[in-house]
């Protein structure tokens, strides 16, 4: 038997789900819960968990932290994530991180390799099992030659005003609809701006949705962008929901720079996200839609591959489908790599792990153990010889 003590850093609706799976598995000793509010780590102290209040901005004590720890998991939004990245390889502790992070990680793959440490980022459920898909689709082809991810976390019926509500951080929803977005297009890395690429996809029993480009290929751009022709991610909200959004930008309330309000200096999109949280918060429950095509050759005929999941608001337990999907994603890499299975070094996406069938599998079966499904459709269309 394995016992793997865990360090899991953010304790909101992402994080305490990751915390419970690791509590629950017979694999783990000990789970700490670092958080910096803590008011919401109140009570968190039992037989297999610890929680503490902790700054991740104070580098020294994150280090000293993580070195406590055989494992970190880090669901902190995308601001933090490079710098908790860094102190694991400087802690010398595997990680794995969902945060949704400007940065490129693998500004950090020589430290970590030459540390002996292991980091999986972008390992929530797009990016993150998105990622995985496409990796272990791309090893059923011969040649691939196209990959679309579309996503969505969204309400199960449009709430106004926005057609939505807030399951994750707000923050990094913001910085979904701003970040210029990274796409494959004719063999080529190219730039386009989100919110544009607009079209209507539908979903089985759940209509139609529109989808629009966002900067979600993340690390698939390095590793796999030079592999295809065409590649890109769209996020899924209810049609009409775009053109709000444009109308928040156009207003400026999306901007940074800050205006003189009766004299104090307020940045707009800080603004925005305090009333997103507070009037959009969780409203009413919610699903996740994911769907990843990939398009290519096997054996001489053309082959499309489909991967999809449709997951729904758990009310027994209380757990949003976005929740779930992301945290049962990065605890079954966690528990992966605690037990010693993924031993490769330096920064492994998902997309990596998702090429190992053995890894696979695994993953495959910690979701379906949680109710979670992947429905895989082949399309054989016609011989190419």
């Amino acid at each position: 038997m394995i016992w793997v003590r865990v360090l899991v850093l953010g304790y909101g609706l992402v994080g305490s789900v990751i915390v419970d799976d690791l509590v629950s598995s017979s694999l783990t000793s000990v789970v700490g819960v670092g958080d910096y509010n803590s008011e919401v780590i109140k009570g968190l102290h039992g037989e297999k968990v610890e929680g503490f209040r902790v700054d991740v901005r104070d580098r020294d004590e994150l280090v000293r932290l993580m070195k406590k720890y055989d494992l970190v998991v880090g669901a902190l939004p995308g601001s933090l994530g490079f710098r908790v990245e860094e102190a694991a390889v400087d802690a010398g502790v595997d990680m794995v991180d969902i945060s949704y992070m400007p940065e490129d990680p693998f500004q950090l793959d020589s430290r970590a390799k030459d540390a002996g440490v292991t980091i999986v980022p972008d390992c929530g459920v797009a990016p993150g099992l998105s990622n995985l898909l496409v990796g272990y689709g791309y090893s059923k082809f011969d040649d691939v030659r196209s990959v679309k991810i579309f996503v969505g976390g969204l309400p199960r019926r449009p709430v106004p005003p926005l057609d939505y509500i807030i399951t994750w951080s707000s923050e990094d929803l913001i910085e979904e609809y701003t970040r210029p977005v990274r796409i494959v297009k004719d063999g080529v890395l190219s730039y386009v701006e989100p919110l544009t690429g607009i079209e209507l996809v539908r979903f089985e029993g759940l209509g139609e949705f529109e989808a629009f480009y966002t900067d979600g290929l993340r690390t698939l751009v390095k590793t796999f962008g030079d592999k295809v022709v065409e590649m890109w991610e769209k996020t899924l909200r209810y049609p009409g929901h775009v053109e709000k959004i444009l109308l928040l930008k156009k207003l400026g309330m999306l901007n940074n720079d800050p205006l003189d309000v009766s004299g104090f200096k307020i940045e707009p999109r800080k603004f925005l996200i305090r009333l997103l949280d507070k009037n959009l918060r969780m409203k009413e429950p919610d699903m996740l839609l994911l769907r990843v095509v990939l398009n290519g050759v096997k054996d001489g005929s053309s082959l499309s591959k489909i991967f999809e999941v449709i997951d729904t608001y758990d009310k027994n337990k209380g757990l949003t489908a976005l929740s779930r999907t992301t945290g049962y994603t990065a605890t079954s890499v966690a528990l992966l790599l605690g037990m010693g299975i993924i031993n490769e070094k330096g920064i492994l996406p998902p997309e990596i792990i998702g090429l190992n069938e053995k890894y696979t599998k695994y993953i495959l079966k910690h979701l379906s153990e949680r109710n979670i499904h992947i429905k895989e459709i082949d399309t054989i269309e016609k011989s190419l010889s």
